[in-house]
């Protein structure tokens, strides 16, 4: 009796073991129909791609009146670098490519340049954030460079 007990748990586990092998195969050949997000992508060693590709901006008079700053090539709207222009300003304001549903909840700066790392100069800060926009103000920010980050 106890050989006849013994021999249905084996047998039981062989069905489950010969099921779950004819499945495998469709298991691991499964893909995700979408992405979990446009926004979220991974490059082929794993590191976190974030945004879209498509560059954050600065608008006419912006950063400047007479000289414009610029945004660095692969910048977009969750991370990039850009760099006031040469004429004495004291705000900078760079436009999101898309807008946030809600604006972020933080935007940080990170000196990209000798000019942008002089805070007793430049006393660079982020002073607004909206959904379409953030705004660098500081006391002379000509010609500072910035690494900036919302999310």
């Amino acid at each position: 009796m106890k050989e006849d007990a013994v021999g249905r748990v084996v047998l039981a586990f062989a069905i489950a073991l010969a099921a779950a092998l004819c499945l495998l195969p469709l298991i691991a050949s499964a893909q995700v129909s979408a992405p979990l997000s446009s926004a979220y992508q991974q490059d082929a060693s794993g590191h976190a791609i974030l945004g879209a590709s498509v560059a954050a901006s600065i608008s006419n008079n912006a950063c400047g009146s007479t000289t414009q700053g610029t945004v660095a090539a692969g910048s977009n709207d969750h991370a990039g670098k850009f760099t006031v222009g040469t004429a004495s300003v004291t705000t900078c304001t760079i436009t999101f490519a898309v807008p946030y549903v809600a604006a972020p909840k933080s935007c940080t700066l990170t000196p990209a340049n000798s000019a942008g790392a002089l805070w007793n100069t430049t006393g660079a800060y982020v002073s607004a954030i909206a959904t379409s926009t953030f705004t660098v103000t500081g006391l002379a920010l000509a010609g500072a460079s910035y690494y900036y980050h919302c999310f």
